[in-house]
C-alpha cells in the first residue's frame, strides 16, 4: 500500500516498459514469440 502521489503509475510504465524492451530483444535473437496486449491484474479493496 502507497499514498497517494508516491509513484505508482509511473513505476507501472517503467515495469511495462521494461518487459517490451527484453521482449524485442529476446525477437531480433530469433525467439518466435509474439505478445500483443499485457494485462495488468490488480488487487482491488
Amino acid at each position: 500500500m502507497c499514498a497517494t502521489g508516491s509513484g505508482k503509475t509511473l513505476m507501472m510504465h517503467i515495469n511495462i516498459l521494461q518487459f517490451l524492451y527484453y521482449l524485442r530483444r529476446a525477437q531480433r535473437s530469433g525467439s518466435m514469440m509474439k505478445i500483443n496486449k499485457v494485462l495488468l491484474v490488480t488487487k482491488s479493496f
